[in-house]
């Protein structure tokens, strides 16, 4: 089975980016296998997506890390042991801010759910390196929604 979504291709179990430029500040979505060897694959792809926007580079490292984080926890915890589910990375700029959704389709068990409760060093390493995290949990998974001001955006519309 072949299935195409914005800019990545899913073959049965690998996933594999069609255009390595997905750069542009425009809305990409990126799914991903929810596997510790898409990570690499996943900072990359974000990376390629965040440089092109304007954002200094320590706010481009900074999103890169909690993306990572947020998706690590995906791989780690939505999904029971030996299933791989979905993880899929949503980013768009809009109302003068960069917007990233980290999701999955996965139901965290109840032990796995404490990874973020507001006390958790990976909730508090994002929301020291982000200036808004907000996490929603329902019966369809979780989404870890990233938004950071984007100080030259009146410049960014202007040249599009």
């Amino acid at each position: 089975m072949t299935l195409t979504v914005a800019a990545v291709i899913v073959r049965g179990d690998h996933v594999k980016s069609l255009d390595r430029n997905v750069g542009g500040a425009g809305y990409v979505r990126l799914p991903f296998l929810a596997h510790a060897s898409e990570l690499a694959t996943l900072r990359r792809d974000v990376r390629s997506w965040l440089h092109p926007v304007g954002l200094s580079t320590t706010t481009c490292e900074d999103l890169l890390i909690a993306v990572n984080e947020a998706a690590s926890n995906v791989v780690e915890h939505a999904y029971e042991r030996n299933d791989i589910g979905a993880l899929t990375v949503e980013l768009w700029c809009a109302d003068g801010a960069v917007h990233i959704v980290v999701s999955d389709h996965g139901q965290w068990s109840r032990g796995a759910a404490a990874t973020y409760r507001d006390d958790c060093r990976g909730l508090r390493m994002m929301r020291g390196l982000v200036d808004s995290v907000v996490i929603h949990t329902g019966a369809v998974g979780t989404q870890v929604v990233l938004q950071e001001p984007f100080p030259a955006w009146d410049s960014w519309q202007q040249a599009l």
